[in-house]
């Protein structure tokens, strides 16, 4: 009888084991419009011949996902900037832009308003990674385009620093960062997986990220990852405010999120990144023998969604 009962309860405990485990995905439907409300507040200190300069800033808004199609596996969207604002703090001065100011005199404000409502098509996965990214560099040329009393010169430096900013590689970088989480086999609560992607921060960055799943809810699955972070091309110079600049930077990330159990649609999280390291400027007119500044950043992002 002993042995019958020892062999019921492992019998048991491999059916449960089993029945539990979970396909993690993207369960989107054709026709249905899904937002991101995504703020991400930086910290960045800076410290030259000597001195700490302290930048506070903060950038975010709500994203609108309209599901077009599902081919195979992967999902074409139409998406579109519903809100966007801005914060920076330099000092003790602060900058706040919003584009859904009504102050015409606010003219980022206004920039920002150009940007709301214009489409751009996107294709991701049902394993949320963003795989294509079309006619965003047209949405910045329109707004860009459509902006008074700019030179061709303005034009194309704002093109510059918008496309680093906010162009294909960085919004598919921001992207995969949250929502390309999940994995390649089926897992159970207190299972890990390794996901690399890479982001766009002050320079392009690699991230090998461990995420777990570690709470099922009635409606909701909760993962946590953490993930190391380091420069692509430490030899790599980038523009900043037209001077050549490399990072060597390293640093890592934290990040708790949690799912609809339906679509596989973040309801809400966090991520906080933390790099540091050195920027080095180049032997250029604006700076001559080349400078090196130590560097010590932090993001705190909030993102919620429906």
């Amino acid at each position: 009888m002993r042995v019958l009962s020892v062999c019921f309860f492992l019998i048991s405990f491999e059916v449960n084991s089993f029945a539990q485990k979970i396909n993690l995905q993207l369960h989107l439907s054709k026709g249905n419009t899904y937002h991101h409300t995504i703020y991400g507040s930086s910290k960045i200190t800076e410290t030259i011949d000597g001195k700490e300069i302290n930048i506070d800033a903060g950038l975010g808004g709500t994203t609108s996902y309209e599901i077009i199609d599902l081919i195979d596996t992967s999902y074409i969207t139409k998406v579109r900037y519903k809100n966007l604002q801005m914060r920076m703090k330099v000092q003790d001065k602060t900058f706040e832009f919003n584009s859904d100011a009504t102050d015409n005199s606010d003219k980022v404000s206004k920039i920002l308003a150009h940007f709301i409502n214009i489409p751009f098509s996107v294709e991701m996965s049902i394993k949320g990674r963003l795989n294509k990214v079309e006619n965003i560099d047209t949405v910045f040329r329109d707004v860009v385009n459509a902006i008074p009393d700019l030179s061709e010169e303005q034009k194309q430096k704002m093109m510059t620093q918008l496309l680093n900013a906010c162009g294909e590689k960085a919004f598919k970088g921001n992207f995969n960062m949250m929502t390309a989480m999940f994995p390649s086999r089926k897992v159970n609560k207190g299972d890990k997986w390794i996901v690399n992607t890479e982001l766009e921060l002050l320079q392009a960055a690699n991230l090998e990220i461990t995420y777990k799943l570690t709470d099922i809810g009635d409606d909701y699955y909760q993962i946590h990852g953490e993930s190391t972070m380091k420069n692509v091309n430490k030899d790599a110079y980038v523009q900043v405010n037209g001077m050549p600049v490399k990072y060597d930077l390293s640093g890592s990330m934290i990040t708790n999120l949690k799912l609809s159990k339906t679509t596989g649609w973040i309801i809400e999280g966090t991520i906080k990144q933390e790099m540091k390291g050195n920027m080095e400027f180049k032997d250029t007119e604006q700076v001559p023998g080349g400078m090196i500044v130590p560097i010590y950043y932090v993001n705190d992002i909030k993102v919620s969604g429906n």
